[in-house]
């Protein structure tokens, strides 16, 4: 009828305290009559519990252990169909199986047949478990259970003498200290007590000892039908007895009927169609309509469901068999189903132009020689001119196409003075390398004038500049110390040395907004390792990523990612100078190089770190003393000899990759579990 327990996941858990500490407690079996389509394991109840009866009896052999229940259909308090089973043991329901259809009718309302019978259920716990029960004290003791209770005792006692037989063996002078007494028998109002079980009499051999310790026999439970005179199918007036059963009968006549106040014939033969308040025929509408219903036809209305487009989705199903939700796919549930999320074929052979494939070194060469955007343009040819000052005339094409020297008279004819006489320049302007930065020949600050008027809109937002005992100023006429004000530069200003590569740009436009920038790409520090600004204030910093400006384009090494952020050490810490006292928290670059050289690395190998030549004085040429230094990229040279820095934005790759590599092992870690726990699962149910 059951095809076998199955271990819930309540029970499972029950279990594993049961395990560590505590115990499990079988109380009851639990019966029901209720139809499921859940899995047995999810259970945490009968779908629809009848009734729950003590247990009876539980033996443990090593990890088996055997449930035992008596009772009979009088057990229950209605009829129904025995078709679920359930063990309880803790309060919940830890096994759980499900007869279908096969389940079988117990009626408790027969008077005529008691159906008796005993329930065992094995089981298999772990030894390691504690296993208690609890019972029905108020039970019948079958004698043959007695007995062997009784022989199962006279065993125990004959090992505990070993060979001597009391009767026999034991010397008259031996004393027992042990005092053996007889079964005490409950009454009403008060317990009894173990002992020996009273002897039975003579020739009671189908008595049971009752919990008060007499021998009874048991109520008869046999019974006797009477006998009846058997009908054939009829009309019949009957005529039942105290035993409510049909003692005779009589077939019943016209008279009969007629008596009751029935017509002997039908004499009415006119009928109308019936309606919702009276009888009668069957209209032809009603009958088309009738046809039109199924057989066993209901008036369902099937559930409302959220409407979804077409994709790809994972689906809840609901106990009607509709899908209930859904939620969409994603790339983690399609791997761990073992598909790989990208191309494992890394096989490929080298393109050719017929056939698709690796990038030769070749044509990578040939690749990185060709500008962004280049085509088979070819330059029109000029004529060279060396440097000087031109007039120069433009093509169509935008090319210098001539040129004639500058001549004086050009120069004056825009209004330029020609002689060295005009007094609103104070002196001469230069740019000088050390701290005083912008200064005029004849005192601390110079004005720039009138005649320099097309790069300002007015005189007098002229630029000043003043060198103090530690800074170096721009300001205005009206605030000559206060940080420059550059309004309304009509072109590009340029300050710095003599070359592209010592320039810096300054340019302001309409709408009051200054940039500056270096005059040559990628040439220029703002700063030195020696001499760092305080802070930088900025919405936002872009730093050069472009594909177009690199070469040596590899993914990180995954097992190069974990061993060097394992290195690292985060570390708080307060700056001598300039911190207010406030808590940092980042790396020390001297870590940082600990880490490198712990994995062979130098300082080419990672731009994170940076380690610069340190002057000894300030006034000494930089290249000059760095050339001085015998291996400026020795890691073991002095800490006094170099400034460390870090590029922290160098760090983020690595810590990327570290960060989905755990991701990745945790993937695999989660796969590894559902898998086990399958099997765990498998082995459960085999088990029960």
């Amino acid at each position: 009828m059951f095809d076998g327990l199955v271990l819930t996941k309540l029970g499972k858990a029950e279990l594993i305290k049961a395990t560590d500490e505590g115990c499990l407690n079988f109380t009851h079996i639990a019966f029901g009559d209720g139809v499921t389509n859940d899995l047995y394991n999810l259970k945490d109840g009968l779908s629809h519990e009848v009734a729950r009866l003590k247990i009876t009896e539980v033996e443990r052999t090593d990890d088996r252990i055997i449930l035992s229940l008596d009772y009979t259909n009088r057990s229950f308090d209605k009829g129904f169909y025995f078709r679920e089973l359930g063990i309880i043991a803790n309060n919940k329901l830890c096994y759980y199986d499900n007869s279908g259809s096969d389940a079988e009718y117990i009626d408790p309302m027969n008077e005529v047949v008691t159906k008796e019978k005993r329930l065992r259920i094995e089981l298999i716990v772990s030894e390691s478990v504690a296993v208690e029960t609890t019972v029905d004290s108020k039970l019948y003791a079958l004698k043959k259970d007695l007995a062997a209770l009784w022989d199962k005792t006279l065993t125990t006692i004959k090992n505990q003498l070993g060979d001597h037989i009391v009767k026999k063996d034991v010397p008259e002078n031996a004393l027992f200290t042990d005092t053996w007494i007889a079964l005490k028998g409950a009454t009403s109002s008060e317990d009894g007590s173990a002992g020996y079980a009273p002897a039975p009499p003579k020739g009671d051999a189908n008595r049971y000892l009752r919990s008060d310790g007499e021998w009874e026999v048991p109520p008869d439970t046999r019974y006797t039908h009477p006998g009846y005179t058997e009908r054939s199918s009829g009309l019949y007036k009957i005529t039942v007895d105290s035993t409510g059963h049909i003692s005779d009968v009589t077939a019943v006549t016209k008279a009969d009927i007629t008596a009751l106040g029935i017509p002997g014939q039908d004499t009415n033969t006119t009928y109308g169609a019936a309606t919702e308040s009276t009888n009668g025929l069957m209209s032809a509408a009603d009958k088309e309509k009738l046809n039109g219903v199924a057989a066993g036809a209901n008036a369902y209305s099937h559930p409302g469901y959220t409407a979804r487009s077409s994709g790809l989705y994972k689906i809840t199903v609901d106990s009607t068999g509709h899908i209930s939700d859904v939620t969409a796919v994603t790339k983690e549930d399609i791997t761990a189903l073992g598909i790989p999320g990208q191309d494992t074929n890394t096989t490929y052979g080298a393109a050719t132009e017929s056939t698709n494939g690796l990038m030769s070194a070749a044509d990578k060469k040939k690749l990185n020689g060709v500008a962004a955007g280049a085509n088979a343009y070819s330059h029109p040819g000029y004529t060279a001119r060396s440097s000087g000052l031109y007039k120069i005339t433009v093509d169509g094409t935008g090319h210098v196409s001539s040129v004639t020297a500058v001549t004086k008279d050009d120069i004056t004819a825009l209004g330029i003075v020609g002689t060295s006489g005009n007094t609103d320049i104070n002196g001469t302007l230069t740019f000088n390398s050390d701290d005083q930065g912008i200064r005029t020949s004849k005192n601390d600050y110079g004005r720039i004038g009138d005649s320099l008027h097309a790069f300002f809109e007015t005189w007098t937002n002229n630029l000043f500049c003043k060198h103090l005992s530690n800074q170096t100023k721009i300001g205005t006429s009206s605030d000559p110390y206060d940080i420059a004000y550059l309004k309304q530069i009509i072109d590009c200003t340029t300050f710095g040395g003599s070359t592209a590569a010592e320039q810096i740009q300054f340019k302001s436009y309409s709408n009051h907004s200054i940039e500056a920038c270096p005059a040559v790409d990628n040439r220029s520090n703002w700063g030195l390792s020696s001499k760092k600004w305080y802070s930088v204030w900025s919405y936002a910093f872009s730093g050069a990523s472009d594909r177009k400006l690199k070469k040596d384009i590899r993914d990180i090494d995954s097992e190069w990612a974990n061993e060097f952020i394992d290195r690292l050490k985060p570390s708080s810490y307060r700056f001598k100078d300039n911190s207010y006292g406030k808590v940092h928290t980042g790396f020390i670059a001297q870590d940082v190089e600990k880490a490198m050289l712990e994995l062979g690395m130098d300082r080419r190998d990672f731009a994170g770190l940076v380690k610069t030549i340190k002057p000894k004085d300030t006034d000494v040429d930089y290249k000059t003393y760095s050339e001085s230094i015998d291996d400026p990229d020795n890691f073991e040279g002095p800490d006094e000899n170099y400034d460390y820095c870090l590029r922290y934005d160098d760090f983020i790759a690595p810590i990327v990759a570290y960060c989905q590599g755990l991701k990745k092992k945790s993937l695999e870690l989660e796969v590894r579990c559902d898998q086990l726990e399958k099997k765990v699962e498998l082995l459960e149910n085999k088990i029960s």
